[in-house]
């Protein structure tokens, strides 16, 4: 499989010289490269030297994941509408244990309530989900100003 380009193979080249005046920051986690099936280097350059060079160039998928899983990667997400990657990477890893892989698009649905029930899935499967982002820039609630509403001794709220 091979990213599409323009006639002439300029995609990459055109790519690198975008790259080249903007931030890039070092992995900091393993992030693999879909054209060396390796993970990305650790430094900013050789990041978007790798990003460059992938448009254009066959992805190794198979070899992705088989290296993934024998670096210890045990968990696999698809985040997007299909279900297309989870099946190759069923397919790729077998019957070999565990076997933990989640689309966001499941049992709660496409778009963001999707991916928070496969976010809770996984937090209630034992993968640490760090989860502070989704609350960045909020404005917290305040309840409406007036009198606590009177709950008579007894009532229902008391236990």
């Amino acid at each position: 499989m091979r990213l599409p380009q323009p006639p002439g193979g300029t995609a990459g080249k055109r790519f690198a010289e975008a790259l080249a005046g903007r931030r890039v920051a070092a992995p900091e986690i393993p992030v693999w490269a879909n054209r060396t099936a390796a993970v990305y280097p650790g430094q900013p350059d050789g990041v978007r030297e790798e990003l460059a060079a992938q448009i254009g160039s066959p992805v190794r998928f198979v070899q992705q994941i088989e290296r993934m899983y024998e670096a210890g990667a045990r968990v696999f997400v698809e985040a997007g509408p299909g279900s297309v990657l989870t099946g190759l990477v069923g397919r790729i890893l077998g019957d070999r244990p565990p076997r933990p892989r989640w689309r966001a698009r499941g049992p709660d649905g496409p778009g963001l309530r999707g991916f928070l029930g496969m976010l809770a899935r996984l937090a209630v499967a034992g993968v640490p989900v760090r989860t502070g982002w989704l609350h960045q820039g909020a404005t917290p609630s305040r309840p409406s100003p007036g009198p606590a509403p009177h709950h008579p001794a007894g009532s229902s709220t008391d236990s």
